[in-house]
């Protein structure tokens, strides 16, 4: 399982996913912090939401996506995306075709109940 780093206090890491309809799909983020050594960002207390929103169309969520804290203290959560929650999509080209152009954005909602947005995927579903 392949994953990304975000970094808090930026809208962190933005990166694209190719999908085959109809697969699994999971990957593991990594929440560090902007030194060199790239501490883990300790997560205890935080939630995570995910929706998933047309590109053409961000403020109308779609579905949602699966955010699963699985190390507060080592800063991992893992971001999937089940077959159920797919059903709502349909495939098509990021850049070229609007109604199959979607993305995941990832939430964080912190001990005091700020919300951050820490993630941007680019989805893309195909055949």
């Amino acid at each position: 399982m392949s994953g990304c780093t975000p970094y808090l206090g930026t809208f962190a890491a933005q990166a694209s996913v190719v999908l085959r309809k109809g697969d699994a799909w999971k990957r593991r983020v990594s929440f560090k912090d902007g030194t060199s050594t790239g501490s883990p960002i300790n997560l205890t207390g935080a939630t995570f939401a995910a929706i998933v929103v047309r590109a053409a169309d961000p403020s109308t969520e779609i579905g949602t996506a699966t955010a699963t804290l699985v190390d507060a203290a080592g800063g991992l959560v893992d971001l999937s995306l089940s077959l159920a929650q797919q059903q709502p999509l349909t495939p098509g080209v990021y850049d070229k075709d609007p109604d199959g152009a979607y993305e995941i954005l990832l939430r964080l909602t912190d001990a005091f109940g700020d919300v951050f947005s820490v993630l941007r995927l680019k989805l893309q579903l195909v055949v």
